[in-house]
């Protein structure tokens, strides 16, 4: 079997085109730490091997003949997978970065005044009708439906941005709903209350006033 020397090796490599860091700084005269500094700055993160074979695109990376910009990172070719587990995740194992949070938090914050403000609306609609049967049975059933319908239908447009006019015209209506319903509503807390009248005048209005003024402002925050 014929001995083949280490220069002879070395020889073959270079014909094949897989040298290393060292052969290819003696190539160009230059020290395996000029080789290091190049390819710390076209690879960084990678560990240098001064003896390790380069592929043709690492070797075109250290070479004196690279232009800069011509080498791509090699870290933004890995793989997704070999990426994450090199970068440690802030947020812990949950997998949320900050902004996503904040962004959570924004989005339920909104969603939870648009509930709160539509069963505020909601709800005094309700009471109307409540207090329209109450007082006056079958026919109230019906005149204290229609009320909850007006309010929910002037409900339903203030969530459309896109009919301003619209909205604002329905709002204004339930205004004068909310404005007839202290006349319902005053009897009828009359028939239980255990204060005095003023007390229930109070209550009457406070609920006509809150009623429009969480329309007011569901409306107004869909076209903001």
């Amino acid at each position: 079997m014929k001995h083949v020397t280490f220069a002879q090796r070395k020889k073959q490599r270079n014909s094949d085109g897989n040298m290393t860091a060292r052969q290819q700084a003696e190539k160009e005269g230059k020290s395996v730490s000029c080789m290091a500094k190049r390819w710390k700055d076209s690879f960084p993160g990678i560990p240098f091997a001064a003896d390790s074979e380069l592929t043709a695109e690492q070797l075109s990376a250290i070479s004196k003949e690279r232009k800069s910009g011509s080498v791509k990172n090699t870290e933004t070719e890995m793989s997704g997978k070999s990426i994450m587990k090199r970068t440690p995740n802030p947020a812990g194992d949950k997998g949320y970065s900050s902004g996503k949070l904040k962004m959570d938090w924004d989005k339920f914050r909104a969603g939870a005044i648009d509930v709160l403000l539509a069963c505020i609306v909601a709800g005094h609609a309700l009471l109307i009708w409540y207090d329209c049967v109450t007082l006056w049975g079958p026919p109230g059933l019906i005149g204290g439906g229609i009320s909850l319908l007006i309010v929910l239908a002037a409900l339903l447009f203030s969530m459309d941005s896109n009919l301003p006019r619209t909205s604002g015209s329905a709002m204004w209506f339930v205004f004068f709903v909310d404005c007839g319903a202290f006349w319902v509503h005053y009897p009828t807390f009359q028939r239980s209350a255990t204060i005095g009248n003023n007390e229930t005048i109070a209550l009457c209005i406070f609920l006509c006033g809150m009623s429009f003024a969480a329309l007011y402002l569901f409306r107004d925050s869909k076209l903001s």
